[in-house]
């Protein structure tokens, strides 16, 4: 069993069926907890208690992500979060993406390719996204038993 934790934020609402998405593939997983949280409501804590973290956001504040984030942003800080893969959904292209990998850049995360998400994204197009990178967490977690 491990912990995958969601943690989105948009300003619109049509980006939220991108997580119902990714939501209805993890509750499909026997051997998957979810965590989720909206922007606004996630702590350091979240990320911390999570084995995979999908971060999912737009580009609506001055960090290049929403500025709901900006808390976690800041106590990302020193933070080391080896040994978890961290998969990024951009609702704005790849500026989000840039601004997301900054700042994780020094938490030894591991990231997986991100989904940018612009125009329309089918739920077979977001399933496939989140099974590969469940599957890159295996390996991943594979590798060093």
């Amino acid at each position: 069993m491990y912990t995958v934790g969601v943690i989105y934020e948009s300003r619109e609402e049509g980006d939220l069926q991108i997580i119902n998405f990714v939501r209805a593939v993890l509750r499909e997983k026997k051997d998957v907890a979810l965590r989720e949280r909206r922007g606004g409501d996630a702590s350091i804590v979240d990320i911390n208690a999570s084995d995979v973290v999908i971060f999912a956001s737009d580009g609506n504040g001055e960090l290049g992500i929403n500025s709901s984030f900006a808390e976690i942003v800041r106590a990302l800080k020193g933070v080391n979060l080896a040994g978890r893969m961290l998969g990024i959904i951009s609702f704005d292209g790849e500026e989000t993406v840039s601004a997301l990998k900054e700042a994780f850049h020094d938490s030894c995360i591991t990231c997986y390719e991100p989904l940018v998400c612009e125009g329309e994204i089918s739920e077979a197009t977001v399933k496939k996204w989140v099974e590969k990178l469940l599957e890159k967490y295996k390996e991943s977690i594979n590798g060093r038993e």
